[in-house]
């Protein structure tokens, strides 16, 4: 029985650039064609959006209806444990509102204001100190899906 690839692809796949590597056996320069080469190679896997984390150089968003590089926010950054996470989750919540992937905004539209809280270093969610964990990232390839015998 043959099994069709595409049918078995995730909708959304969100690596870094170091994933985006695992997930393809190689790696990739952190620069923006680099980057699209391998988020087509996803495309071609079944995958329809990809979007690609970059830290402070922002993220690369690559869906069926074009490619869009998105600048980070500056910041004061004390501590990237859960950056990643919490920038899927925002993103997830979205999508499951109903919003699309990416929305374009004028040159002179301001960013969109939070209404939630940030914990920042002057307004701590604890009184404890950043803590680091020993975790490494998962390997992504054992969360795609893998053909049936």
């Amino acid at each position: 029985m043959a099994v069709d690839n595409k049918r078995l692809a995730p909708f959304a796949v969100t690596p870094n650039v170091l994933e985006l590597g695992a997930l393809l056996d190689r790696e990739f320069p952190d620069e923006p064609q680099a980057l699209l080469r391998g988020a087509s190679e996803l495309h071609a896997l079944g995958v329809s959006l990809v979007w690609i984390r970059r830290g402070t150089l922002g993220s690369l968003l690559s869906t069926s209806e074009g490619v869009h590089e998105l600048p980070a926010l500056p910041a004061s950054v004390r501590d990237v444990t859960g950056a990643g996470d919490a920038m899927l989750a925002a993103f997830l919540a979205a999508l499951a509102a109903g919003h699309a992937p990416w929305t374009p905004r004028g040159k002179d539209t301001p960013p969109p204001r939070s209404r939630w809280k940030v914990n920042t270093p002057s307004r701590p969610c604890c009184r404890h100190p950043p803590f680091r964990t020993g975790f490494k990232t998962p390997r992504p390839e054992l969360f795609l899906p893998r053909s049936l015998p």
